[in-house]
């Protein structure tokens, strides 16, 4: 939902088309300013949390990108996912925040985690299935319209990718064309939401 402004920083980007001017639960900063269930699952209360959800996304699949299919132990992969977020040293907040969010990354196919040890799971988005991208969609969007792009950008980031390329462009598209059909998606010009 966030993207990066030509000075670098991240502002938060045109897709609603109702005038909704609520910020889909995040701060112009890029901080959650609602707690979600990446951290506590106590929905609609202020998040103190230490780390942004997509970042960690991001953060977790590109640690789970350099462990090979060998795996990592728990602790140690919390250990990696930090540094990729910056830290040199994790404090507990962080190690708690990664920690829950490996959950969800297990749910959304970005790691999976057997006998205490992390191993990646979906590292392409041609591995995941047609029926999870949907559901990420839709997650996603909520009730608001989106320009598709956007909400392609912004489930994919969900999913942990720090880029949308062609393929992932491609299976989300299709993904679209799916909701669509079974009139989950309406669709006004280049915008979308749920139907």
């Amino acid at each position: 939902m966030k993207a990066s402004s030509a000075e670098g920083g991240e502002a938060e980007p045109e897709t609603r088309k109702d005038g909704d001017d609520s910020n889909g639960g995040w701060s112009l900063r890029g901080e959650p300013t609602r707690t979600s269930r990446f951290f506590d699952g106590k929905q609609g209360e202020t998040s103190s949390a230490p780390v942004d959800e997509t970042d960690l996304m991001i953060a977790l699949r590109q640690a789970a990108g350099e462990i090979g299919e060998a795996g990592q132990a728990r602790r140690g992969f919390i250990r990696t996912t930090a540094a990729k977020l910056g830290y040199r040293r994790t404090p507990t907040p962080v190690v708690n925040a990664i920690d829950q969010g490996l959950e969800t990354a297990t749910e959304r196919g970005i790691v999976c985690i057997e006998d205490g040890c992390v191993c990646p799971d979906c590292r392409h988005i041609r591995d995941y299935p047609r029926d999870l991208l949907k559901q990420t969609l839709l997650s996603t969007m909520g009730r608001a319209w989106w320009k598709r792009e956007d909400a392609i950008r912004a489930a994919a980031r969900g999913l942990g990718f720090a880029r949308t390329g062609k393929q992932i462009r491609s299976a989300f598209n299709s993904a679209i064309s799916g909701l669509r059909r079974q009139q989950k998606l309406e669709r006004d010009g280049d915008w979308i939401r749920r139907g």
